[in-house]
């Protein structure tokens, strides 16, 4: 979930896994990701379920690690449990990934003029009707999102996932 997650990010530019370091003489920690920012950043990520997250003992191998050698890994570390990246959070990035990968610019330029005639809130349903064709319609409106153009309007946050009953805010 949580690899998912980082990839859906625009700021992301790599991410690999099992970064082993040294975090005390003899000691070593195996980070879950090492991800690269676009500007450079590098943050090695721990991922950890919380109800199986003794804070402070893992909290208190990363410092010593920050004081060991932290430096000649990293910028920063990180440590990401399943509240951060909930079960919302995963299918929201989810579908963001499938529409980078199914993104056809055409229907990204046709959702763009569409919304531009309709109120800053828009019905999911709505947008499918006046565009057509549904999985072109979908995947245009998760580009749009990844984008920044559109946010998924939810008074629920744990609900990220687009029905034809959600409502769609025009951002930008």
């Amino acid at each position: 979930m949580c690899a998912t997650y980082l990839l859906s990010r625009r700021d992301v530019a790599d991410i690999s896994c099992q970064r082993r370091v040294e975090y005390s003489k003899g000691k070593e920690h195996y980070f879950d990701f090492r991800v690269l920012y676009k500007n450079g950043y590098v943050r090695l990520i721990a991922a950890r379920p919380a109800n199986k997250l003794k804070h402070g003992d893992l909290v208190s191998r990363l410092e010593q690690f920050t004081n060991y050698s932290l430096k000649n890994h990293a910028d920063g570390w990180q440590i990401m449990t399943d509240h951060d990246v909930t079960q919302a959070v995963f299918l929201h990035s989810a579908n963001i990934l499938r529409a980078r990968a199914l993104k056809n610019e055409e229907d990204c330029v046709r959702m763009r003029r569409l919304l531009s005639n309709m109120s800053d809130i828009v019905k999911v349903n709505e947008l499918f009707l006046e565009f057509g064709r549904r999985g072109a319609a979908r995947t245009a409106m998760w580009n749009l999102v990844d984008e920044g153009l559109l946010k998924l309007e939810t008074s629920e946050p744990l609900r990220k996932t687009m029905t034809e009953v959600s409502f769609l805010r025009q951002v930008a």
